[in-house]
């Protein structure tokens, strides 16, 4: 969900951004019906008061000998998340270029930002976004806080477990273009409901069953005519889900008024950027090879896409067992990166930014609350 209260930290944020695929449609030219197979777009890197970088240069040298220590060369013109870590995500937590940037910005006191649009759920929410939805699960809000993103991201792992067939059906029924098609498309809808039932896949997802039976309570009102369900749908060209991802950037640069925020040159965005606002003036675009701190940004995020694709595959019934089979290396580099989330959110936890399955999230919090909890 995307938040619409601003934030009042003052610090410099310096951005770069993985997996920006421009567009995200539906198509039969692709086993998935998906153009493409991203599971998210990822825009964010690290932060620090601006200060820091004004103390007689001992913070400029400190990172240029951190540089140094991760093996930039001379005839290397910028350091990415590839020269740090590859492989599985097991193997990057082994890498020791890992683990000296971590102690860096921790000493450093720097910390991370992250906004992660999980484009499948960025997609799907609109079919059941309204005040009709609101209503239903409106007398659970006193048990859970969470419920109405409990119902909305149900949808979202409903989708991914039947994913090759899910959006075949989608592209059949040349979704978001469904408004006269109410009868098919709830059809649709209850049919794979039934069938992630059936198959108890919620129990792996860790799903309460109350959760699928206000969803299939949504499903119902939308074959009513007489109710606001698929307003966001109204309008909208057949096949196409995501038109463009401009809007967050501009998000950040309104979420943070009083930050200055630095953006790796991305000539579209910047070209574009203007249209939203005219009289915001808190960013600029650069040259990561310029810069320093845009290229530490690259390495954050190259990491939490890492670790966002490889809790995507585990379900959350195993995730203390997959924790528990981390070796010793493996849970010390974890538990410095969720050390760097916990500082973060400590200033402002807008910083992180989760626009996502909730089940997803209770994953990554759950990974994060053992973490910090070992002894490692």
């Amino acid at each position: 969900m995307i938040d619409s209260l601003t934030s009042n930290i003052k610090i410099n944020l310096y951005y770069d951004e993985t997996n920006n695929i421009r567009k995200f449609y539906l198509t039969n030219n692709k086993r998935e019906y998906l153009n493409s197979d991203i599971s998210a777009f990822i825009l964010g890197g690290v932060g620090l008061k601006p200060e820091m970088l004004s103390k007689n240069n001992v913070f400029d040298k400190s990172l240029k000998d951190l540089f140094e220590k991760l093996g930039l060369q001379k005839t290397q013109s910028e350091l990415k998340f590839k020269h740090i870590a590859h492989g599985s995500f097991q193997d990057i937590l082994k890498s020791k270029k890992l683990n000296i940037l971590f102690d860096f910005l921790l000493e450093n006191n720097i910390i991370l930002h992250m906004q992660i649009l999980d484009v499948i759920h960025w997609s799907l929410i609109d079919i059941i976004e309204s005040q009709t939805t609101i209503d239903i699960v409106n007398p659970y809000f006193f048990l859970d806080v969470c419920i109405l993103n409990k119902v909305k991201s149900a949808l979202t792992e409903i989708a991914k477990s039947f994913k090759t067939d899910f959006f075949k059906n989608l592209y059949d029924l040349k979704y978001p273009d469904v408004i006269d098609k109410k009868k098919e498309f709830v059809i649709f809808l209850k049919k794979f409901l039934l069938k992630f039932n059936e198959e108890k896949l919620y129990v792996k997802k860790g799903i309460d069953p109350v959760i699928l039976e206000l969803l299939e309570k949504v499903f119902c009102k939308i074959e009513e005519f007489d109710n606001d369900m698929f307003v966001f749908l109204e309008n909208e060209p057949e096949h196409k889900l995501i038109d463009k991802f401009l809007q967050f950037y501009f998000h950040r640069i309104i979420l943070f008024p009083k930050c200055y925020h630095i953006f790796d040159n991305e000539f579209e965005v910047e070209k574009k950027l203007p249209n939203f606002s005219k009289e915001k003036n808190n960013y600029k675009f650069v040259d990561s090879k310029d810069n320093l701190l845009v290229q530490l940004s690259d390495i954050m995020v190259g990491f939490f896409r890492s670790l966002f694709e490889y809790i995507l595959k585990i379900d959350y019934i195993d995730i203390e067992d997959v924790f528990n089979s981390f070796s010793k290396e493996e849970k010390i580099c974890l538990k410095k990166f969720f050390n760097l989330c916990q500082k973060t959110e400590e200033i402002d936890t807008k910083l992180f930014q989760y626009i996502t399955s909730i089940f997803d999230i209770n994953k990554i919090h759950k990974l994060a609350e053992l973490s910090l909890n070992s002894k490692s």
